[in-house]
């Protein structure tokens, strides 16, 4: 048995039993009811990877195989768990959106679309899915945000967390933003001179090397920041902006960027409490986990949920070990991880000119996360 499913396992059963749960066996559960079926909408790529010590038997190897894009959880998972549970993983933005359309009982989505779906259709958040994701690509690294200063940096997602995330970064650091309509516009000496773009993989890795490198610099998520560096023979350089954001806010928190939400009558439902705290506490140590074998993390990421996020094995090993992908403990029942959760919507607002279109509303309190009901 390798160390990942050694250890997982046997930590879930000592879990249950921390919470007075009674696991007699794992026994192979009766067919249930649709209700009792539990699917949780899951993009690829980091967030995924949250879910990782789910995917192993107690023998190391793989009980369940993915269907149609759908990761269905083993017999012993779904004991402990007490539902019939599988993942749907889903391909890039426009997927989830189109998917949450249907009001699924749970979902990892990015925390502003967290926060969108808990005005309009009163959806709780559970547990932080992952951390600050996006880097800062070039030919040298940064040592602060006044180095961008004069130079243009290639973003997107204007609007919603990566774009957001970017100019809270410069305001805070006394800076100012120039937008940029295209490549051909006159840079401002005085400021940083944003441009937006679209596909930051293929479009990222072609600006970067199409321009003055000097003055050129790119905002990409992770594991495409490494991966593009990675290919560049060392001619490109990765700065985490994270060290950055707990200077600036004075905090040892990773800001937060994705989470898993469940639906209102979910987290009401006393029938669902011991599931979603046991599924959390496995997110936790699916984190955990990465940190200690992050091989074995890599392998259930490409083979047993076919991630093309993880195609390039070793950019991703590279920024996990590099401290580039936080792996943080993201329970929401931390007093700490709701307090990082709140401010970050609340600097998210600050800085966008739209706060109702990327929140949905008001910023949040403290009823956004979900208190599960116990029997």
């Amino acid at each position: 048995m390798n160390k990942f499913s050694k250890i997982a396992l046997p930590l879930f059963v000592f879990a249950l039993a921390f919470l007075g749960i009674a696991v007699a066996t794992f026994a192979v559960l009766s067919t249930p009811n649709e209700e009792e079926k539990l699917e949780i909408l899951v993009p690829d790529g980091i967030p995924l990877a949250s879910f990782a010590g789910f995917a192993q038997s107690e023998s190391g190897v793989a009980a369940t195989q993915l269907k149609d894009g759908v990761f269905p959880f083993s017999d012993e998972m779904n004991a402990l768990l007490g539902k019939k549970t599988s993942l749907r993983i889903l391909n890039g933005a426009d997927q989830l959106s189109a998917a949450m359309i249907d009001k699924p009982k749970a979902a990892v989505v990015p925390l502003s679309m967290a926060a969108r779906f808990f005005h309009s259709d009163g959806y709780k958040i559970m547990h932080i899915a992952s951390f600050g994701l996006n880097e800062i690509v070039g030919n040298t690294e940064v040592q602060g945000m006044g180095e961008l200063v004069g130079k243009k940096v290639y973003s997107f997602a204007k609007n919603d967390i990566p774009g957001l995330v970017l100019r809270t970064l410069i305001r805070e650091d006394g800076g100012k933003v120039n937008e940029l309509a295209d490549d051909n516009d006159v840079l401002d000496p005085s400021a940083v001179n944003i441009l937006e773009f679209n596909d930051a993989q293929s479009a990222g890795a072609a600006k970067l090397k199409s321009q003055d490198a000097a003055d050129v610099f790119a905002f990409l998520p992770e594991p495409v920041a490494t991966s593009i560096a990675e290919k560049s023979d060392g001619s490109l350089k990765v700065t985490d902006p994270q060290q950055f954001w707990k200077r600036l806010f004075h905090t040892d928190q990773p800001y937060p960027q994705s989470a898993l939400i469940i639906r209102k009558d979910i987290a009401e439902s006393a029938g669902y409490a011991e599931t979603f705290s046991v599924l959390c506490l496995g997110m936790g140590l699916s984190s955990q986990l990465a940190s200690e074998d992050v091989d074995k993390l890599v392998e259930i990421m490409r083979g047993d949920f076919n991630s093309t996020s993880f195609a390039n094995a070793g950019a991703v090993k590279l920024a996990i070990r590099s401290g580039r992908i936080p792996q943080s403990d993201g329970s929401t029942l931390r007093p700490e991880m709701r307090s990082s959760v709140l401010a970050f919507l609340k600097t998210l607002a600050l800085t966008s000119e739209q706060p109702d279109k990327v929140l949905g509303g008001d910023v949040p309190d403290e009823s956004i996360f979900a208190d599960l009901q116990q029997k």
